[in-house]
């Protein structure tokens, strides 16, 4: 876990400095600005897969989808559930 942190440290993704406690120094990390909109631009991309898999999972357990799939552009059917679901959550 300490690769990782001081990994991310290197990015400029978080910030690590040294805190003084009655029982010695600890380690203390902050996210940074950077770090804040790393991890949005991520939360952003999870939510967008998780559109995508449940399109594809509601898809996959309705016949009449199917059938409009074998006979309709696929890439195009899954599109118009994608951006409908985006209209919805806005």
């Amino acid at each position: 876990m300490y690769t990782i942190l001081k990994e991310l440290s290197k990015k400029g993704l978080i910030e690590i400095y040294q805190q003084q406690e009655d029982m010695g120094a600890r380690k203390v990390y902050n996210i940074t600005q950077k770090g804040k909109g790393s991890l949005d631009l991520i939360l952003e991309k999870q939510i967008c897969i998780e559109d995508s898999i449940e399109t594809f999972r509601i898809t996959m357990s309705n016949k009449n989808n199917l059938n409009y799939l074998i006979n309709h552009d696929p890439f195009s059917f899954f599109l118009q559930r994608l951006m409908r679901n985006q209209i919805r959550k806005n």
